[in-house]
């Protein structure tokens, strides 16, 4: 998994196999651990994504408030 490079739709995909892989009855013991583990590598990725994403929403919300009180 190249995490540097990831966009939050290759980190939900993947997110979502590790899932799937999780809920099949054909799925080991270990490989359920291994992708338990790339599965959490995947949501903290989405998550950040997230947050960069609210980061940006809440800084164009603070402009459009300081344009709306300036014209007033």
């Amino acid at each position: 998994m190249e995490e540097n490079t990831m966009n939050f739709e290759e980190a939900l995909k993947g997110l979502e196999n590790s899932v799937a892989a999780l809920k099949s009855e054909k799925t080991t013991l270990e490989e359920a651990l291994t992708r338990f583990e790339e599965g959490m590598q995947y949501y903290e990725k989405c998550k950040e994504h997230l947050a960069e994403a609210n980061k940006r929403i809440q800084m164009y919300d603070r402009i459009k408030q300081e344009l709306v009180d300036f014209g007033e």
